[in-house]
This record gives structure tokens, C-alpha cells and sequence, in this order.
């Protein structure tokens, strides 16, 4: 019994005590649960001694720098890799994403960006299946006028804009070209992306990154 600190094997006769701390975790509200006759609440009050709430990775993105480098070192031991850190721009992308997964989702993510380059320091253009995810969590949101024909027209625009600035490295000349749309067309219509999206165009390095990911104009 875990009031009684003790238990009985199966088929036994005599109770064994315990000398054990339990820790349970669990991403539910479990007093509403409780409330609302979903989780028994002799078992409830029972575990809960010590309440301990961690706030989703979403309300605390000023640990992102920290959790990144915890990632980054066990990623490169686990796996051999030797990447030396992660761009400041990084860090501001994955400011614009939800992360539903939690620091779950984080670290897998470091970790297959880490996996495919290998060695050298992390950039944004390493994270495009992250710009996916965005998408869709772009899609899922409550917006009543992207169920207009204009308004899914320019959700796909922007997203065909964004994932070619990242593409380019930030380059808008080179970007316009791969839209194949004239520079001072593109220029245009950036100016009136959400603030959020429109923040993280202009954060994105101008540069080709040093660590010799190939331009895509250049192929």
C-alpha cells in the first residue's frame, strides 16, 4: 500500500516495507481532472505532497541559450559529432515557433540539425523542416480570413517568401530570383508581413554561412 509505505509480492503472505520517494509528473491539470471525476481523488491527494509546476518551454524561451548548449554538448558526446555552438539567429527563430513538444522537441531538434552537418557552428538554414512545423502551426491557429480564397493565397505567399529568405541567408536579391518575382516586387510585399514573421526576415544573416553550406544560387 503506498499510504502504509509497504507492499506484498504476488502470492505472498507477508507485507515488505519500503523506504522509497515516489515523484510522479504529469502534463494534465489534475485537480480539474479530479473535478471533473476523471482521476480518483483518494489517489490525488495521496501523491500530492509536494507540487512542483514546470511552466512549458513556450512561457520560458529566455532558457533557450542554456537548454541549446546542455543539447549541443550531449548530442556531440552521444554521437561524435564536433558542432561548436549555435548562430544568435537560431535562437531568435525558435522564438517564433510554440514548441508543443516541449524541451523534448528541442532537443531532438538540435539533434538532427547536429546529425546531418556534423561539424562547424549551427545556422538557421539548418532548421528548415523546423519552417514546416511553423507552417502548420501558422495553419492551425483561429484566423477567420484564411478561409477566404485571398487569404489562403497570401498565407501561401508569405510562407513561399519566408522559407526563400532563409533559403538565401537573408540575401533578397537572391531570394527574388528564386521566387523568380523582380526585387522591388519582393520588397514590397515584405513590408507588410505580421510583425512576428516580418522580426525574423529582417534577424536572418545576409551572409553565405561560414562553415561552406553551399548558396543555393550557386548551384
Amino acid at each position: 500500500m503506498l499510504q502504509e509505505k509497504e507492499i506484498e509480492r504476488v502470492g505472498g503472505v507477508r507485507p515488505i516495507p519500503l523506504d522509497v520517494r515516489l515523484v510522479c509528473s504529469t502534463n494534465r491539470d489534475l485537480a480539474q481532472m479530479v473535478h471533473d471525476g476523471q482521476f480518483r481523488a483518494d489517489l490525488y491527494y495521496r501523491l500530492n505532497t509536494m507540487e512542483l509546476v514546470t511552466p512549458p518551454l513556450r512561457d520560458r524561451l529566455e532558457d533557450l541559450p542554456e537548454l541549446c548548449e546542455l543539447f549541443i554538448k550531449r548530442t556531440n558526446q552521444c554521437n561524435g559529432l564536433a558542432i561548436t555552438g549555435i548562430h544568435p539567429d537560431v535562437y531568435r527563430f525558435f522564438e517564433t515557433y510554440h514548441w508543443p513538444g516541449n524541451v523534448q522537441e528541442l532537443e531532438h531538434t538540435l539533434e538532427r540539425a547536429a546529425v546531418l552537418l556534423g561539424y562547424g557552428e549551427l545556422n538557421v538554414p539548418h532548421f528548415d523542416f523546423l519552417s514546416e512545423r511553423i507552417g502548420l502551426q501558422r495553419a492551425d491557429s483561429p484566423d477567420l480570413h484564411s478561409f477566404t480564397l485571398k487569404g489562403r493565397k497570401d498565407a501561401l505567399e508569405r510562407d513561399a517568401i519566408f522559407h526563400a529568405m532563409q533559403v538565401c541567408h537573408g540575401n533578397k536579391s537572391a531570394a527574388a530570383k528564386l521566387l523568380e518575382m523582380d526585387r522591388t516586387v519582393l520588397l514590397h510585399k515584405i513590408q507588410p508581413l505580421p510583425d512576428q514573421q516580418l522580426g525574423a526576415l529582417q534577424r536572418l544573416p545576409g551572409q553565405i554561412l561560414q562553415n561552406k553550406v553551399p548558396h543555393p544560387m550557386a548551384q
